[in-house]
């Protein structure tokens, strides 16, 4: 993920709708900055952060600033415990994302044979249009 952001940025991909800040009032106000980050993580690229230290520091503010929150407050936070994964539990859904089936599997493996691998392409590249291929179909 890009760890440099300009305003303009920040708030087209950061910026919390209307949903998403009725679904955080469901939450302890100290779970406000985490979950946020999270559901903003995971729809910029794809996935959840495993730790805090995958968040760039400037989302992370513009985030807290949005929640009035402390910064701080999210070193506690325990990403891969029993509430984080309950978190990304409820941001899957939210999303409307589901489980990837057989056919998905299918799906992908004829996608890559046929229209990534031909171009030759490295495997850093070959990652990250992985997870675009799943997030564009909604499959965890």
């Amino acid at each position: 993920m890009k760890r440099i952001w300009d305003i303009d940025e920040l708030a087209e991909h950061w910026s919390l709708r209307f949903e998403e800040n009725r679904l955080l009032k469901t939450k302890p106000a100290r779970n406000h900055l985490p979950f946020a980050v999270q559901i903003k993580f995971y729809q910029n690229t794809g996935r959840f952060p495993s730790t805090i230290n995958e968040i760039p520091e400037t989302p992370l503010h513009y985030l807290a600033d949005q929640l009035e929150a402390e910064v701080s407050g999210i070193q506690d936070y325990e990403w891969s415990g029993r509430t984080g994964a309950r978190h990304r539990r409820e941001i899957l859904n939210f999303q409307g994302i589901r489980r990837v089936s057989a056919t998905d599997k299918h799906a992908f493996s004829d996608w890559l044979i046929n229209t990534f691998y031909p171009h030759g392409s490295d495997p850093a590249d070959a990652t990250e249009a992985a997870f675009g291929w799943f997030q564009q179909r909604k499959v965890e």
